[in-house]
């Protein structure tokens, strides 16, 4: 086994061993998806959707065989898995820094949704599902062999249970600005309410339980760079409020008074990426990628709390069935 088999060895094993984070807010989700089936459809017209709509789209060109050279042959998946990778080769090939690390962070979310979606064991699990961890190791190997400066790879993460509530978040915080009912019906403007109210127990439970916004200066915490913003004007619950206030105006037969005043928009969608003197302007360039360091602990963890939580079971019912002895001879 060489050097990069080896690393991608690891990095399996670290993922397969690790701990699912839990029931993942049914209730809200339930609610969510009788509006709101697929957003990439859906909003179809805001940036962060666009842009996964350009992925989508991308020409393949993957020479070198990196998808069958992992047993990614089925059609789906190999066009799936050759489409990815000549992303990511034109990612490396961005001398932009600001924008190789919005574009790669974008990469990261829709790659790991499309597994989750497309190739995964019940929309859910990536474990010990062959063609996902095929999938996975093939995007590692042009990571580990075709771009030398670490700095600018690009990895994707395994942890299922998260993958799609960090990418709704990420995706909301891009097209924050672009969400209102302004030319919209009731109903469609009470599928965009609905959206957003699911989006906000996501907002909170990550930021109350994952702490993503407790440094002392304000900014975002590192492992949570690459989907969430602290900024307090994109906080869910004023976006509610100012829905509310739109969706009354629509059933008043008001709905000529709902004016719109968006931020400048530092992502234009027809030129592309602003130049760098704009940058500064733009919301987008708070998001980090997530680095293979970063990823790797975060499975550590949850494999070093899966575990912990077996141990502390297998002592409770080792003293339990202790007692239980103790108490069977005290009364016979």
């Amino acid at each position: 086994m060489n050097k990069t088999q080896g690393i991608i060895q690891k990095e399996r094993f670290l993922y397969l061993n690790a701990n699912k984070e839990g029931t993942f807010l049914k209730t809200c989700r339930d609610i969510y998806m009788i509006g709101i089936k697929n957003n990439d459809q859906t909003f179809s017209d805001l940036p962060a959707y666009k842009k996964y709509g350009e992925f989508n789209l991308y020409d393949i060109n993957d020479r070198d065989g990196i998808c069958e050279k992992f047993g990614v042959t089925e059609d789906k998946a190999n066009k799936f898995c050759k489409r990815a990778v000549t992303i990511l080769k034109k990612i490396n090939d961005t001398h932009n820094d600001d924008k190789r690390n919005d574009e790669c962070v974008y990469f990261q979310h829709w790659f790991s949704d499309q597994v989750r979606k497309n190739f995964s064991n019940n929309d859910k699990y990536f474990s010990n599902y062959e063609l996902s961890n095929n999938l996975f190791d093939a995007i590692n190997y042009f990571n580990y062999n075709y771009i030398t400066d670490k700095k600018y790879r690009c990895y994707a993460s395994r942890n299922a249970e998260s993958v799609k509530a960090e990418k709704d978040l990420h995706d909301y915080f891009r097209n924050v600005d672009y969400i209102n009912c302004k030319d919209k019906g009731y109903g469609a403007c009470e599928i965009v309410y609905n959206y957003v109210n699911y989006i906000n127990d996501l907002y909170k439970k990550r930021k109350e339980n994952n702490l993503c916004c407790y440094l002392a200066n304000g900014e975002v915490e590192p492992e949570c760079s690459h989907y969430f913003s602290c900024d307090k004007s994109s906080n869910p619950e004023i976006l509610l409020a100012e829905l509310r206030r739109q969706m009354n105006l629509i059933s008043s037969g008001q709905s000529n008074r709902i004016t719109v005043n968006e931020r400048v928009k530092a992502y234009n969608t027809e030129g592309g990426y602003p130049d760098s003197s704009s940058y500064g302007l733009s919301v987008f360039k708070q998001f980090k990628p997530q680095d293979f360091y970063t990823l790797n602990e975060s499975l550590l963890r949850s494999r070093r709390l899966h575990n912990g939580l077996i141990l502390t079971g297998m002592i409770g019912v080792f003293l339990g069935l202790i007692l239980y002895i103790r108490v069977s001879k005290i009364t016979q």
